[in-house]
């Protein structure tokens, strides 16, 4: 699956506490991934936080890198779905 930009969908994504979101209409459940700024590679989530309370906020996202080994946060503006 090709990865496309949807700020609105991550940005409340991140807001439910969530990491993917299912479309309902294929049944495909799409991800986050990032671009990694070393190499240019798409990479998975490594780890994530969320806020714990009322409401299940994701507030970092980390992902790795597996051609150069690196693991780095991006904010949602960088974030994509795949």
């Amino acid at each position: 699956m090709e990865k496309f930009k949807d700020l609105q969908r991550i940005n409340q994504m991140l807001n439910k506490g969530e990491i993917t979101c299912l479309d309902t209409e294929s049944g495909y459940r799409y991800s986050l991934c990032a671009i990694c700024t070393n190499d240019g590679n798409e990479c998975s989530i490594a780890s994530y936080e969320r806020n714990v309370g009322e409401k299940l906020k994701i507030t970092r996202v980390s992902f790795h890198c597996p051609i150069c080994d690196t693991k780095f946060d991006v904010l949602p503006e960088d974030m994509f779905l795949r």
